[in-house]
């Protein structure tokens, strides 16, 4: 059985209560956040009366951990509780040999115990894949694109006010996403402090964002990507300095230049295929007016062939900025100069 959505799979949970709970469930998401609500939702749902977790649960790190202290934990019997849990996270981390191990415990897991297993990602065609399936419960997120990410976060910011019974227009959902950025525990640490702020108002303002959010450096690391489609060299090289100086990590002001450069590259494909400004529009709803307008004007004054060298030029720099002793203020100068010289 296999979710792919946050809420049909905390759906399936809540309809597994008391009896019917999977012995193995796999937990893939990009975003941490997400893979925690899924594996508390499990870990709430299936102990709700259990008042310390001390003697029922065990979290291991396969990044830290051997297989085989995890199998032997899955394996030894407690007398002392009904149900335990075994919660491994980065699964991704094991070797080919330990893979093998967990799948012959798929084949014969204990039924005492529910074994949760999470990653960012796995490949969907590995026989560990495809054997958890089968045997278990896999919650699968697929990894959005820059543009999808904002909406969707968007919604939840949304919809996460009306829980809380808070009235939240839109464009002011929009504004706080574009302010913090796409990290969403980072989202819900700042909603919590806004929902603090404001009591009992029943509205949350862009001035409770203004008065209470922390800053990110996304709107200047949005300007400096605007300076890099502009062309402008020496802007960009002053702002990208000045971004790291203040202690921004390199890899993050990189994916953060590479999305600007994916929403060009398919804005670039809707015009290149006959779409209009409306059908930019229609897949980024926050693009109007002079946003619009610009965005367009970006995206034609590049060029396709050009974006798409930039992106390769992005994925190269963060390919040597993880290799050891990487030079990062060289890296960033050669990037900047490479992508404003088209």
């Amino acid at each position: 059985m296999k979710y792919t959505h946050l809420n049909a799979f905390k759906k399936h949970v809540q309809d597994s209560i008391p009896d019917h709970f999977s012995d193995i469930y796999l937990i893939l998401a990009k975003e941490e956040y997400t893979r925690r609500e899924a594996i508390d939702c499990l870990i709430h749902s299936s102990l709700p009366d259990v008042k310390s977790l001390e003697m029922s649960l065990r979290v291991f790190d396969a990044a830290e951990q051997s297989a085989n202290s995890v199998l032997q934990e899955l394996e030894t019997l407690n007398f002392f509780v009904k149900k335990r849990i075994v919660v491994v996270h980065h699964i991704d981390h094991f070797d080919k040999a330990s893979t093998l191990k967990f799948e012959a415990y798929f084949a014969k897991p204990n039924r005492s115990v529910m074994l949760i297993l999470s990653a960012e990602a796995m490949n969907r065609t590995m026989t560990f894949y495809k054997r958890a399936e089968k045997a278990g419960v896999v919650f699968d997120v697929p990894e959005e694109k820059p543009w999808e990410k904002e909406k969707s976060l968007t919604e939840w910011v949304l919809q996460e006010a009306l829980t809380h019974q808070k009235q939240m227009n839109h464009s002011t959902a929009l504004s706080f996403v574009k302010r913090i950025g796409h990290d969403q525990s980072l989202l819900h640490q700042e909603l919590k402090k806004i929902l603090c702020y404001i009591g009992d108002r029943p509205a949350i303002q862009i001035v409770d964002i203004e008065a209470i959010c922390t800053i990110t450096q996304m709107d200047t690391g949005w300007q400096l990507g605007e300076a890099v489609f502009q062309k402008n060299a020496g802007e960009a090289l002053r702002m990208a300095r000045g971004i790291l100086a203040e202690g921004t990590a390199f890899i993050g002001l990189l994916r953060q230049l590479r999305s600007q450069f994916q929403t060009q590259v398919a804005i670039s494909s809707i015009l290149l295929n006959g779409g209009t400004a409306a059908d930019v529009t229609v897949e980024f709803p926050y693009m109007k007016g002079a946003i619009l307008d610009k965005n367009i004007r970006q995206s034609q004054g590049y060029g396709m062939e050009h974006l798409k060298r930039g992106l390769l030029m992005i994925d190269q720099t963060e390919l040597a900025a993880k290799s050891t002793g990487a030079n990062i203020e060289f890296l960033a100068d050669m990037l900047l100069i490479k992508l404003t010289k088209f």
